[in-house]
């Protein structure tokens, strides 16, 4: 991330030539949980899956404060997919619940290369 933390994070790539786009995933829930749902689901349709644990928790560093980074550390990442060699350059999220408001606060900071968000069963603010 910008301030030099680094957060856990999974790659799943198509077999075949890329560059392809790209599905990410934030979740404080286990990105080896999100990766073994949604691999098969991407992967087929020639996307690539990417799953990563928000800052603090399971592989990566930081400290976990929930709905704080989540904003600036999903533009990066995002950006980060968006200049790797196997992508297109198009960014997706999604998620459900405290993943949904994770890609929403990252669709928030405005990442020139998402293009795209799924949400399920998040609510527009966490201020209940």
């Amino acid at each position: 991330m910008r301030d030099g933390v680094r957060l856990g994070t999974n790659v799943c790539l198509p077999s075949g030539m890329g560059p392809w786009p790209a599905v990410l995933v934030r979740t404080p829930y286990s990105k080896d949980r999100q990766f073994e749902n949604g691999e098969q689901t991407y992967i087929s349709r020639q996307i690539a899956f990417v799953a990563q644990d928000v800052r603090g928790l399971y592989r990566s560093e930081g400290e976990y404060r929930p709905f704080v980074d989540d904003g600036k550390d999903g533009y990066d990442t995002v950006e980060w997919i968006a200049r790797q060699a196997w992508s297109n350059g198009k960014v997706g999220m999604t998620g459900a619940s405290a993943p949904g408001l994770i890609a929403n606060q990252a669709a928030l900071a405005a990442p020139p290369h998402l293009i795209c968000l799924f949400v399920v069963k998040a609510v527009p603010g966490t201020y209940r």
